[in-house]
């Protein structure tokens, strides 16, 4: 199941990682937009407090990215040194690090949802189911992180193709548990919007055992000794997965805490804008989750070739990552800059949550290269274990789009239009300066 990616072509390695993550991607998405056609089958309010939700769980994975991003890149490294013992144990320690972050979540942050979602929302309806909804997630957060491991492991080690049929059937079998939980088949209790956070714990909790006895025996071996977790190995990787992970991690945690600010000033203008915000993120995911199958790939075959020693091959890979990214993305973009219309008609009912829909599609087609830039170089780093500038460069100008949807969308009176503008204007700024520190940074010289 290991493939090296240190050795043939660029472009067969990058499309091998590539497609089958996008196809992760495009599963996910298109369960979220599953997911959601079930939710507004209970109305629009349902659909702003799971929206309002989506940040947390967003803050809630970011968290478990310390650990899956740090270990993601240890792992590629150690494949590429050809010491595959070495990266088994940096994988168990892993799996280790997720159970004590996840009973640290558990304790630090449900008492803090009520406040969160009075922040968020003036509705008491959308307080109350969104907070019903990420407590259940929140119960299962271990399964969360778990599950993200594993994924980055197989990522790591050249294959994922695995991965998106273990994916596959977990995103199958909470397709089928939606409707069962929400409305109560089959002589069930009706749990609501409560019941899609169940169905999605469940499911991972079955994808996660799978996968795991799935990597147990595709993981390429190595010598026993190598294999156990000393003390010494403990500290000096878990420090290391911290150092690599923390960062972007941090980075994507204080995304969604800004996110949670920047949807207080959206719910200024009712529920319709927040609900298009819920709808427009999963359709975003289209064109994103293309951008993260990329960065992933990029990710893998930075941190193999830079373990074996091979730093020039490393910076090809990401030049054609972007490439062959764009490309396909313009081909998405273009479908969703047409026919936005009529795909968000099929969710909901409601015409102005429709327009403002549509309206921020429209203007992201115009963003989507900077997009890229942002999204795959930034998995670039993550793999050679440099991960500091996606804290310094994306964490203030995504904090920027608080004081500039303020002053736009209420200060000059553009209203929902002024926030969709911050929003892509400062995905512009990201990309730009991304570029200009990529070209001229030895980041490849990253020793971890």
């Amino acid at each position: 199941m290991y493939r090296d990616l240190t050795i043939g072509s660029l472009q067969r390695h990058i499309l091998n990682l590539a497609i089958p993550a996008i196809g992760m991607m495009v599963f996910q998405s298109t369960f979220e937009l599953i997911d959601i056609f079930w939710i507004g089958k209970i109305g629009h309010k349902a659909i702003a407090a799971v929206s309002a939700s989506s940040f947390i769980l967003w803050a809630l994975l970011n968290l478990g990215g310390m650990v899956s991003f740090g270990q993601g890149a240890l792992i590629a490294r150690r494949i590429g040194e050809k010491r595959f013992g070495r990266a088994r144990a940096v994988m168990r320690l892993s799996i280790l690090l997720a159970l004590l972050l996840s009973a640290a979540v558990m304790l630090v942050h449900t008492p803090l949802l009520p406040r969160i979602f009075s922040l968020m929302s003036r509705d008491t309806y959308v307080q109350r189911q969104g907070i019903a909804y990420t407590s259940q997630l929140m119960m299962g957060s271990f399964f969360l992180f778990l599950f993200m491991i594993l994924g980055a492991a197989f990522n790591a080690i050249g294959n994922n193709r695995v991965f998106l049929y273990i994916l596959a059937f977990s995103l199958a079998l909470n397709m089928l548990l939606d409707p069962v939980l929400i409305f109560g088949w089959f002589g069930l209790p009706r749990f609501g919007v409560t019941g899609a956070a169940m169905a999605t714990v469940i499911s991972r909790i079955l994808g996660c055992l799978v996968g795991y006895l799935v990597l147990q025996k595709g993981f390429p071996k190595g010598k026993k000794h190598s294999e156990r977790l000393r003390l010494s190995f403990a500290c000096r990787n878990t420090w290391q997965i911290l150092r690599i992970g923390t960062p972007a991690s941090l980075n994507g945690f204080l995304f969604s805490i800004i996110y949670i600010f920047l949807t207080h000033i959206i719910a200024s203008f009712g529920t319709e804008p927040m609900a298009a915000l819920g709808l427009v993120h999963k359709t975003e995911s289209l064109t994103f989750f293309v951008f993260v199958g990329f960065s992933q790939a990029a990710s893998a075959m930075v941190g193999q070739n830079l373990g074996a020693g091979q730093p020039q091959t490393a910076r090809d890979s990401v030049k054609k990552s972007l490439k062959l990214a764009n490309i396909l993305v313009l081909l998405i973009g273009t479908g969703l800059f047409f026919f936005s219309p009529q795909l968000y008609g099929l969710f909901t009912d409601n015409p102005q949550v429709v327009a403002y829909s549509v309206l921020y599609m429209r203007l992201l087609f115009f963003v989507l290269v900077f997009h890229s830039l942002e999204v795959i170089l930034g998995g670039a780093l993550r793999g050679a274990g440099y991960t500091l500038p996606i804290l310094f460069i994306y964490t203030p100008l995504t904090a920027l789009r608080i004081p500039l949807a303020y002053w736009l969308g209420i200060g000059l009176g553009l209203g929902v239009l002024g926030i969709w503008l911050a929003i892509h204007v400062t995905t512009m700024l990201k990309g730009v300066i991304m570029l200009a520190w990529f070209a001229k940074r030895r980041w490849y010289e990253q020793r971890i």
